[in-house]
């Protein structure tokens, strides 16, 4: 057997330990993602907590590959996120041909955009999240290749899948180009609870005289 194979094994006592980490940030990572998260830290508690507290939100989310989930506020049904591969809206474009960058609607790996500089027909890179978007004024109008789109261009690579409609608000209406799934909770969330003796098991300091309160035993008999 590999060596790669035995450091994905976890034993019964490791377990546990993947269940207090899960445990301490009240369900905000999955079982699954405290392994990850475990292992990663090379099975040491005390270090993976340290690195939950101390690390980069953004690491951390490449690490356990997270999904996000929204609530709709009509319905308050959750949904999980698109796929990056079937995202539509505000896109960035580069061109392979000169290199140009430019911004636009689009749907990846379905949408083509000509170049305003070339006229190169381009593919979005990525869809920009809102607070990322930044639209500069120019005088360049949107154009894709779609059948309908509010000023079409000729698609000269005609190779690769399309789709039949445009993703800009003028040439169709408010539609669903790719549904999102419903959330399937696996109760990762739900918040839990820590006795004293799981919360004293993380501290870095020991605890002084004056702190410890004395304790009788009932079966002892007073003479």
């Amino acid at each position: 057997m590999a060596e790669g194979d035995d450091d994905d094994i976890i034993s019964s006592e490791e377990q546990k330990e993947v269940r207090r980490l899960q445990e301490l940030f009240r369900g905000r990572f999955s079982e699954n993602d405290a392994a990850t998260l475990y292992k990663h830290c090379n099975k040491n508690l005390l270090e993976a907590v340290d690195f939950v507290f101390k690390g980069d939100p953004a690491q951390i989310r490449n690490i356990t590959d997270d999904g996000v989930v929204s609530k709709c506020k009509l319905c308050r049904q959750k949904y999980d996120a698109i796929p990056r591969e079937n995202e539509y809206g505000w896109a960035r474009h580069t061109c392979n041909n000169c290199g140009n960058e430019f911004h636009g609607f689009g749907a990846m790996n379905r949408t083509r955009s000509p170049c305003y500089n070339c006229w190169n027909v381009c593919t979005p890179v990525e869809v920009v999240p809102p607070f990322k978007r930044r639209r500069r004024r120019t005088r360049n109008k949107h154009s894709c290749t779609a059948s309908n789109c509010c000023n079409r261009t000729p698609d000269a690579n005609r190779s690769g899948a399309q789709i039949n409609f445009c993703v800009h608000p003028l040439s169709t209406e408010k539609r669903v180009l790719h549904p999102s799934q419903q959330h399937v909770s696996t109760g990762s969330t739900v918040d839990t609870f820590l006795d004293q003796d799981d919360l004293e098991s993380f501290c870095q300091y020991e605890p002084s005289l004056a702190s410890i309160t004395e304790s009788t035993n009932e079966n002892d008999s007073s003479d």
